[in-house]
């Protein structure tokens, strides 16, 4: 059964330094690891939803799932060895943890994981066709901290048709036909 998931990238733009980053090309491929919550479940054929920390960018239907053994490398508070790290742009020393130390260079280790990356067919910009409040609302268990959640298509689906309808194309299939599950900020889009 064809998924639908929440997926955020950060392009270059990243204040969270507890590690390196990924290699992602947010219309071409997703970049995870074992490290991230749901990296086993996304599968060919599920439509991905991505976003950066602003906005909706657009969609896609994954082709292929490969993976790789590799090592990571990992970014350690060096007085509590927490990974909740801070990067901050002007102000000294550069970092700052979660448990509030402040330090100019973290500790780095290096972990073996399994790499993931998911490839994508076409890509359909939708930029900022949906907001960023509606698409959390869509994910039925929103974690401001997972970068891979499951969303429910069909909470975006009505604001899609009335702004992107070829992106609306790649969400999977309706499961229901209830109206009560259109966001309060699509219904206005609605014709009835």
């Amino acid at each position: 059964m064809e998924q639908c998931w929440l997926v955020l990238t950060f392009a270059g733009d990243r204040t969270y330094a507890g590690n390196l980053g990924y290699d992602d090309d947010p219309r071409r491929s997703y970049s995870y690891d074992s490290d991230v919550q749901n990296h086993t479940r996304v599968s060919t054929g599920d439509t991905i939803v991505v976003r950066d920390r602003d906005h909706l960018i657009g969609l896609a239907q994954v082709q292929q799932v490969t993976s790789k053994q590799q090592t990571k490398g990992r970014r350690r508070c060096p007085t509590c060895g927490t990974a909740k790290l801070s990067a901050r742009g002007e102000k000294e020393p550069k970092f700052r943890c979660k448990n509030g130390h402040e330090f100019s260079e973290p500790r780095t280790e290096e972990a073996a994981v399994t790499a993931f990356k998911a490839h994508f067919g076409p890509f359909v910009d939708a930029s900022n066709a949906i907001p960023l409040d509606a698409l959390r609302r869509a994910c039925p268990r929103y974690a401001p901290q997972a970068s891979i959640q499951r969303l429910n298509p069909d909470a975006i689906r009505w604001g899609l048709d009335a702004v992107s309808p070829e992106a609306a194309r790649l969400l999977p299939a309706p499961v229901s036909s209830d109206l009560t599950q259109i966001p309060d900020s699509f219904r206005s889009l609605l014709i009835v």
